[in-house]
């Protein structure tokens, strides 16, 4: 009897938990990944200072630039309008017509990329995102998504939690005798 009531109160926990946890996050399309507010700056380097423990190493050279949130295009550093919203960022690009433009956001496993609403295979310039410009104007949208792996691992833990549960209930619940 009280293994099952502290199931149910264990089951009351993290529905709280979680349902307080939702209302804290910027909820995105499907199939991408949930972030807060503070991890979208976070994701697009706007802040930095203790953001290099998992920074490519080869990216630390363009911290100052980073720092700036700015963009470079060929071989110049710029700054570019850029929007956070949802789970992704969006940089409109000026005058890089068939030049590189490297952002200032790390080129992490799972990072998409949709260059004026295609998308578009990702470079990698010393560890950030880089792609070819098109046209006058070129807008980057940038986000990521669970890679195939992740997901079969959420999957095969999921599965493996409920059996050790329904074991668990089993063994418990199903020793108890009725009078």
């Amino acid at each position: 009897m009280w293994s099952l009531v502290g199931i149910v109160l264990i089951i009351f926990t993290v529905t709280a938990a979680t349902e307080a946890n939702y209302s804290h996050k910027i909820q995105s399309y499907k199939g991408r990944l949930v972030m807060t507010k503070k991890d979208v700056t976070r994701y697009t380097s706007s802040r930095t200072g203790g953001l290099y423990d998992y920074a490519p190493l080869d990216a630390l050279k363009y911290k100052d630039h980073l720092k700036k949130h700015e963009v470079k295009v060929g071989d110049r550093w710029e700054n570019a309008s850029h929007k956070a919203y949802n789970s992704k960022i969006v940089y409109t690009v000026e005058d890089a017509d068939e030049q590189n433009i490297t952002l200032p956001v790390f080129n992490y496993w799972g990072t998409v990329v949709k260059v004026n609403g295609k998308k578009s295979t990702i470079e990698n310039d010393n560890g950030l995102v880089s792609i070819k410009g098109t046209g006058k104007r070129t807008i980057v949208e940038v986000s990521s998504t669970y890679p195939t792996t992740m997901i079969l691992s959420l999957l095969i833990s999921s599965i493996t939690f409920i059996f050790l549960f329904t074991r668990y209930l089993i063994r418990c619940c199903g020793e108890m005798k009725i009078d």
